[in-house]
């Protein structure tokens, strides 16, 4: 594909990846087993913003022949750097992730991991579920100490 020598690539390289961004977002809830589990996730906007900044970088390197403006190249390997630096920041860190109580009949806070578990073990155990992830240190009826280890040495005195 050859450009016209007036003609700037830039904006079709930028809407190429958010629309890469937002259908990789969307593609993401194909994991989720009941529609009525469909819900927004920051965790999942983080992570699609992530993968649509490594994709800016890994796409550009790749088709550095067709994008001549040095600048521009720059910026958009520095910006992308930075998006997926922050994004990850974000995901890991669940920092904008609000402290709520949760009645112990609303699973919603967990359905987004954990639809698919939930769903296959709601019809065999009405008590409140463990996710595998905890399953070590959390106790069906104890939500308190969900996703701590145990210490060293204590696997053995784990009921």
């Amino acid at each position: 594909m050859e450009h016209d020598k007036h003609s700037n690539p830039y904006p079709k390289f930028i809407a190429m990846i958010v629309t890469s961004t937002v259908v990789m977002f969307g593609l993401m809830y194909l994991n989720t087993y009941a529609l009525d589990h469909v819900y927004f996730s920051e965790t999942r906007t983080y992570m699609a913003i992530y993968m649509g900044a490594t994709m800016a970088i890994i796409m550009l390197a790749f088709m550095l022949g067709m994008y001549k403006n040095a600048k521009a190249n720059l910026a958009i390997f520095a910006g992308s750097a930075l998006i997926f630096a922050v994004a990850l920041w974000l995901v890991r860190s669940q920092v904008t992730v609000e402290d709520r109580l949760v009645d112990e009949g609303d699973d919603s806070a967990s359905l987004d991991r954990h639809s698919h578990e939930r769903a296959s073990e709601d019809h065999r155990s009405a008590g409140p579920q463990i996710s595998r992830r905890n399953h070590r240190s959390a106790t069906p009826g104890d939500r308190g100490d969900e996703g701590v280890d145990p210490e060293p040495g204590e696997q053995g005195q784990m009921s």
